[in-house]
C-alpha cells in the first residue's frame, strides 16, 4: 500500500512539474509544438485522407462480393475498392472544381472590367466628404491609360512583390509536397490497416493492464464512431444546402448560381460559421455585379440559414454529436482561436467524443455508488453476509 501511495505521488509531482515548466516556459513549449506540427503536416494529412477514404472503402468492400471466399477475390477486394474510394474522391473534386472554376474566372474578369468604374466611384465618393483622393492613391484616370503605361506599371509592381510571389509559390509547392506525401502514407495505412491495427493492439497489451486495454479501445470506438456520424451527417447536409442555395439562386435568378451555392454547400461542412463564411464570400462576388442582387441574396441566405439550423441540422447531425448548442458554440470559438479553420472543423466531433467519454465514466461510477449505498443499506443483503 505504501508503495502504491508512493507511487501515485510521484505521478502528482511529476505532473505538477509539466504544468508549471508550460507555464513559465510557456513560449518555447509553443515553438517545439508548432515545429513538431509543421513535421508531422504530411502524416497528419495521411491520416485525414485515411479516415475518409476509410468510410468510402468499407462501403465498396461490403458490395464486391461480400459473401465469396475464393482466394483471387480476397486478394482483389482491398486494391479494386481503395481505388473506387480514390477515383469517387477525385470525382467529387472534379465536379465541384467544374463548377466553380469557371464561374470563379468568370467573376474575375467583371472585377477587372469594372475596376475604372469602381475608381471613378470611390473619386467621386471621396470628393463629395471633402477628401483628396491622391493622398490614398484614388485616381479614375489610372484605368484608362494607354496599355503600355499599364504594363509598365504592373511591371514595377510585379518587382516589388516579386518576393512576396516567390514566397507564395514556395507555400503552394509546400502544400502540394505536403499533400502528395499524405495521400501515399494514406494508401499504406489502408492497404494494411488489420496489420497496423494488430501490432498496435500487442502492444498495448504487452506494456498496459487489461483494464486500460479496454479503455483505450471503448474510447478509440467513441473517437472513431462520432467522427463518422458528425462527417458523414455535415456532408450530407452540405450537399443538400448546397442544392438549396444553387436552386433557390437560380429561381431568384441571381450570377454565379452553381458557384457561389457550392461554396456555401462546402463551407456549411464546418457548423456555426461555416454558413457566415459562405454568405460573405457570395454577398462580395455579387455585390461586384449588383448591390440590390446581393442584398436579396444576404436575405436568401438568413432564410437558408433558419431552414439549417431549425430544421435539417437536428434531424441530419444533432442526434449524432449529442452535445447542446452552448457547448458546440464554445468549441467552435476555442477551435478556431487556438487552431484556425482546421480548429473549427474539428473542435465539435473531439467535444462530442470527449463529451460521450467523460458521460459514461460518470455514470460508471454513479451506478458503483448506488450498489454501494444498496449494498450497505439494504437488510437482506447484510443478513446474507452475516449468515
Amino acid at each position: 500500500m505504501k508503495l502504491k501511495v508512493h507511487h501515485n505521488v510521484w505521478k502528482i509531482i511529476l505532473f505538477i512539474g509539466i504544468v508549471l515548466l508550460i507555464i513559465f516556459r510557456f513560449d518555447h513549449f509553443t515553438a517545439i509544438v508548432k515545429k513538431i506540427g509543421t513535421a508531422a503536416t504530411p502524416i497528419l494529412i495521411g491520416l485525414a485522407l485515411a479516415f475518409i477514404l476509410n468510410i468510402i472503402m468499407v462501403k465498396y468492400e461490403k458490395l464486391y462480393f461480400p459473401k465469396s471466399t475464393r482466394n483471387r477475390v480476397v486478394k482483389s477486394r482491398r486494391p479494386i475498392c481503395l481505388t473506387l474510394a480514390i477515383l469517387s474522391v477525385l470525382l467529387v473534386f472534379y465536379f465541384i472544381g467544374s463548377m466553380v472554376i469557371p464561374q470563379f474566372i468568370k467573376s474575375v474578369q467583371v472585377l477587372v472590367a469594372s475596376l475604372p468604374e469602381l475608381a471613378q466611384k470611390a473619386w467621386n465618393f471621396a470628393i463629395e466628404r471633402g477628401l483628396d483622393p491622391t493622398q490614398v492613391g484614388i485616381n479614375p484616370d489610372m484605368w484608362n491609360q494607354p496599355s503600355s503605361e499599364l504594363v509598365q506599371k504592373a511591371m514595377e509592381f510585379g518587382r516589388n512583390f516579386m518576393g512576396g510571389f516567390l514566397n507564395v509559390i514556395t507555400s503552394v509547392f509546400g502544400v502540394v509536397t505536403n499533400i502528395l506525401m499524405g495521400f501515399a502514407f494514406a494508401i499504406f495505412l489502408l492497404g494494411g490497416k488489420e496489420k497496423i491495427l494488430h501490432s498496435i493492439g500487442r502492444v498495448l497489451k504487452a506494456y498496459l493492464p487489461k483494464e486500460k486495454v479496454i479503455t483505450l479501445y471503448r474510447n478509440a470506438a467513441v473517437f472513431n464512431q462520432t467522427f463518422k456520424d458528425f462527417f458523414g451527417g455535415q456532408f450530407i447536409e452540405a450537399i443538400i444546402i448546397g442544392v438549396i442555395a444553387t436552386s433557390g439562386m437560380l429561381l431568384l435568378r441571381l450570377p454565379y448560381a452553381t458557384m457561389i451555392g457550392s461554396v456555401v454547400g462546402l463551407t456549411n461542412i464546418i457548423p456555426i460559421i461555416g454558413p457566415f463564411i459562405g454568405g460573405a464570400i457570395g454577398v462580395l462576388l455579387i455585390l461586384l455585379e449588383n448591390p440590390i442582387q446581393a442584398l436579396v441574396f444576404a436575405a436568401f441566405v438568413l432564410v437558408l440559414q433558419q431552414i439549417e439550423g431549425n430544421i435539417l441540422y437536428p434531424r441530419v447531425v444533432g442526434s449524432s454529436i449529442g452535445l447542446a448548442g452552448i457547448w458546440v458554440f464554445a468549441a467552435i470559438i476555442l477551435g478556431t482561436g487556438l487552431f484556425g479553420l482546421v480548429g473549427a472543423l474539428l473542435a465539435v466531433p473531439i467535444t462530442a467524443s470527449l463529451y460521450k467519454i467523460l458521460k459514461y465514466d460518470v455514470e460508471k461510477k454513479e451506478e458503483a455508488l448506488r450498489e454501494k449505498i444498496k449494498k450497505d443499506y439494504d437488510p437482506e443483503i447484510v443478513i446474507v453476509e452475516h449468515e
